[in-house]
């Protein structure tokens, strides 16, 4: 598809001067100041290029997709490669993950500049601003790998002096670290071309592309342990294979929807390289305090715990991670409307999402959270065996608080929205801090284990997003100091009495195969939907589910 965009589009990317005369260009353009009503026609207008319009179902559809094929294909594989390579030996795949997520804040904080600046080129139709921001990003991004790779090869040589792994997987692990830090390394390369799907929101082929690149790396390592002996590092050669199905196939994304790029570094701009590096900072410090409250745990138990311990706590991570990845797709939807209103003025449209959209993220949250934490004990006796039942207090404290933690993620995008996210960057990062700290402090003083590790994180993460993130966003928006608690208070109740109800069925009738756990599950969801949509949701809240998610999508300009 072309570059061209709708009017409204075009002043939300390049924002004026002015920001009333854009409110008043995008009133003309509807032919009325925004009420409830004509949001989804403001959004249409202001957050979609033409050509973009008929995709908005398809992206959303090919999100989720996503995320559940995702979550039925690690559903069965991680018990394949525990089987086969034992609780001790799959410890090493979930730490190598997280020691990988620390160096990916390299990347992470580079994209969000690339991805602005090349929307607004884009968009604005400057082909030649484009090029340079292109190729400086590539540029930045090469230049980057001249630090990732001296901290991979020094990792790799001394993995076994810094961390504990297991007796006899020395070189396997070695070999399988490394393996993994190719795989980011390639992912680093890539990720200036895997930009053209997001900028021209062809999230379905974005999504088809990581789809072959999860079936390639789970697949070629399910062969080569049908083929020969089950060893670590297979695992990583895995990962890498799939890093390169993943470059070629974002390479050819990039050549399609972006023919007018090209690759040539003698156009990377100096002065658009400071602006990026600029903006990267405090993407940089959120992202680093983000991490330590979960990423670091796993270290954390590692070091302190030994290595059987990191498996078990690696496996259960699994759920908070696809919680968060779920929560994550909902607002990729949500977050170009926050932006959109805040652009037009329609800063009572801003405050019903911002509020609607805790409560409904909540309410969604409160049924899969309350169903693992009631269900913990028969879930993880069918899905790992029944050694594994004696984990369903770590697994209840690994997700009882997410309902109310993740709920309050929309509200990122409305301090970004405001410009409000030094703040924000400085408060996640202290407290994320103080979560480290905590953690080490219950472990080494007070010998609680894990459950000293998660209980830290779940404070932490409540005082960061509940209070500060709830409080911060309602004054930035001038709203009552207590208006989203409400609702997450009410997200509490719900996730407690599903959380009591599902652990009062399992004690009335013994879960003992998948047919009577899926039944129950499902017969919990029937009845909770019911509940909410009767007892829960006002009018309003049924109107606005129906706007914007029904009518939304079939608006045309």
């Amino acid at each position: 598809m072309g570059a061209r965009t709708s009017r409204p589009h075009r002043v939300w990317a390049r924002r004026p001067r002015s920001r009333n005369n854009t409110a008043n260009l995008t009133a003309q353009s509807i032919g009325a100041y925004p009420d409830e009503r004509e949001e989804r026609i403001i959004m249409h207008n202001i957050t979609r290029p033409q050509g973009a319009q008929s995709r908005f179902m398809v992206n959303v559809l090919s999100n989720i997709a996503y995320i559940g094929g995702n979550a039925i294909a690690t559903f069965f594989y991680v018990p394949y490669l525990i089987h086969n390579l034992g609780i001790t030996a799959y410890g090493m795949v979930p730490l190598s993950h997280s020691i990988i997520m620390y160096l990916s804040l390299i990347t992470e904080g580079l994209n969000v500049p690339f991805n602005r600046y090349l929307t607004i080129d884009l968009n604005a139709s400057d082909m030649r601003a484009a090029n340079h921001t292109f190729n400086t990003a590539l540029y930045i991004s090469l230049l980057s790998l001249s630090v990732i790779l001296p901290i991979s090869l020094a990792m790799t040589w001394f993995l076994s002096a810094i961390f504990q792994v297991p007796a006899g997987f020395e070189y396997q692990a070695q070999v399988f670290f490394f393996c993994v830090s190719i795989t980011f390394m390639l992912g680093v390369i890539n990720s200036s071309f895997s930009i053209s799907s997001i900028v021209y929101y062809r999230f379905d082929l974005r999504n088809l592309v990581r789809g072959l690149t999860i079936v390639t790396r789970m697949g070629s390592v399910i062969l080569l342990f049908t083929l020969l002996s089950a060893q670590l590092w297979y695992v990583g050669l895995g990962y890498v294979l799939s890093a390169i199905v993943s470059f070629f196939g974002d390479w050819r994304l990039w050549r399609k929807l972006t023919p007018q790029l090209r690759v040539k570094l003698t156009l990377v701009d100096r002065k658009r390289l400071g602006e990026m590096l600029t903006l990267s900072v405090w993407v940089i410090v959120n992202q680093i305090g983000n991490l330590l409250f979960l990423s670091t745990n796993l270290l954390v138990v590692n070091i302190f715990l030994g290595s059987k311990l990191t498996g078990s706590y690696g496996t259960l991570m699994l759920f908070p991670e696809l919680l968060t990845s779920l929560v994550g797709t909902v607002t990729s939807v949500l977050s170009p409307s926050i932006i959109a209103r805040y652009a037009v003025n329609d800063f009572k449209g801003l405050k019903r999402l911002a509020i609607r959209s805790v409560k409904f993220i909540g309410i969604a949250l409160a049924l899969p959270v309350g169903c693992l934490c009631g269900f913990a004990q028969p879930f993880l006796n069918l899905w790992l065996g029944p050694e594994f039942k004696s984990l369903d207090i770590l697994l209840i404290a690994l997700v009882g608080y997410l309902s109310i933690t993740l709920a309050t993620l929309p509200l990122a995008y409305v301090l970004t929205s405001y410009n409000k996210v030094r703040i924000q960057g400085i408060v996640t990062l202290l407290l994320g801090l103080i979560n480290l700290t905590l953690a080490v402090f219950f472990i080494q003083w007070h010998g609680l284990g894990v459950l000293g590790i998660t209980a830290s994180t779940a404070v932490m993460l409540i005082v960061k997003n509940v209070f500060f993130l709830s409080g911060y966003s309602s004054h930035v928006m001038k709203l009552r100091w207590w208006r989203f608690y409400l609702p997450l208070i009410g997200c509490a109740i719900l996730t407690l009495v599903v959380g009591g109800a599902s652990y009062g069925l399992t004690q009335l009738w013994p879960l003992q195969n998948w047919p009577s756990l899926i039944g129950m599950l499902l017969g919990v969801s029937l009845i909770y939907v019911i509940v909410v949509y009767l007892l829960v949701l006002n009018s309003k809240d049924r109107q606005f589910v129906y706007t914007f998610f029904i009518k939304h999508p079939r608006t045309r300009q």
